[in-house]
């Protein structure tokens, strides 16, 4: 599948609230692991999270998430009403900004075991598109946002998968088994 082509996008005005993008996504993504015993659930819930370093600081507000019994978020969820093209690097800051600060909230955590994930995860609805966004990382990088260091080379990487067409039943019937793929293998972390 691919994004929309700029001279099509006329035809995709954006939603008018991003909380029809937002209750859509959810939806889905519930209904696609509603029937499995698994130890994980997606929640519409907003969750905050703060990034603070030396000299400054910044929040972030996820559009839900999918987490454990115990609040541990295994991944993030982030919507727009219009789709990724208008945007594309304002929704990429944005998506990087909410895995640097729930990276720092699980290694200040007082719970260990939240830092060794394998990966960070992002699932994306932009209006009808649907990306997965995955953060791969070292631990230079996490040192890097714990105390400024750079050596090393110290960086983030973001893995965008996508887009998927929500109007086209192809497009839903190949993202299904991923979704519950994901969801599955992230009750293990």
């Amino acid at each position: 599948w691919s994004p929309i082509r700029p001279e099509d996008e006329f035809l995709y005005p954006p939603t008018k609230d991003e909380q029809i993008v937002n209750t859509a996504l959810l939806t889905f993504l519930d209904s696609l692991t509603l029937h499995f015993d698994l130890s994980v659930g997606w929640s519409i819930h907003r969750m905050a999270f703060k990034a603070t370093f030396t000299n400054m600081e910044f929040q972030v507000r996820t559009d839900g998430y999918l987490a454990d019994s115990n609040g541990d978020i295994k991944a993030i969820v982030e919507v727009k009403p219009l789709i990724r093209n208008n945007k594309e690097t304002q929704i990429r800051i944005q998506e990087s900004h909410q895995i640097v600060a729930n990276l720092l909230a699980d290694y200040t955590s007082p719970h260990v075991q939240r830092r060794n994930k394998p990966h960070r995860l992002i699932i994306s609805q932009d209006r009808h598109e649907i990306y997965i966004s995955v953060a791969e990382y070292d631990d230079n990088y996490i040192d890097y946002l714990q105390t400024g260091h750079t050596r090393n080379n110290p960086f983030l990487v973001m893995h965008q998968y996508g887009p998927w067409d929500t109007l086209n039943p192809d497009a839903m019937d190949d993202l299904g088994p991923i979704i519950l793929a994901l969801t599955a293998i992230a009750q293990t972390y």
